[in-house]
């Protein structure tokens, strides 16, 4: 009983003793909407805006992490950043999430310029077509090539039960919103 009780104990004072600490940050990317993956495991951690926590024993020297940030249209990015873990638990964590700013530039071939536009339209659902192609509904995030800077596409939104809209895509465009108008 004794060598039960005595046992107890210690396990009760190891585990006040512990060393495990935590951290929380959120990966945000301009733009938002980018993969973001943990380069060490090849995880997954999502779209960015993305928050994940980390713990460890500390061993009191901080740990460096290394993450790469994709999307369509832009150039990956590797980068690497320094955990502090400062808090005894998950939850003391959450409440001081530190932000990793990754921004993002645009793919770039020559006099040639990739980005990525956000097209949407109220209602949503509508068939975007571009010089003619079939593009997509919305919402809808478009990579388009501008070249030497100089460039306009047609976009045409269509959707049922609604009056047809063009707008003129420009390489200064990062978005492009419509309202459709029911037919009467």
């Amino acid at each position: 009983m004794k060598r039960l009780l005595f046992l107890l104990m210690l396990m009760v004072l190891l585990g006040a003793c512990s060393t495990t600490r935590y951290a929380a940050y959120r990966v945000v990317t301009d733009p938002e909407g980018a993969h973001v993956t943990y380069i060490a495991d090849g995880e997954y951690l999502g779209l960015s805006p993305t928050k994940t926590w980390w713990s460890w024993n500390d061993t009191g020297q901080p740990i460096r992490h290394y993450i790469r940030v994709d999307k369509t249209g832009f150039e990956s990015v590797e980068s690497s950043f320094v955990v502090y873990p400062q808090y005894k638990t998950v939850a003391q964590a959450k409440e001081d999430v530190k932000d990793i700013f990754v921004h993002l530039q645009p793919l770039t071939y020559g006099g040639e310029k990739s980005r990525v536009v956000k097209v949407s339209s109220d209602p949503v659902g509508a068939s975007v077509y571009g010089n003619q192609n079939y593009l997509g509904t919305t919402p809808l995030e478009l990579p388009v090539v501008f070249s030497d800077g100089i460039a306009q596409i047609e976009l045409r939104f269509e959707k049922s039960g609604y009056g047809t809209q063009r707008r003129v895509l420009t390489v200064t465009d990062d978005k492009i919103h419509v309202v459709l108008h029911r037919i009467k």
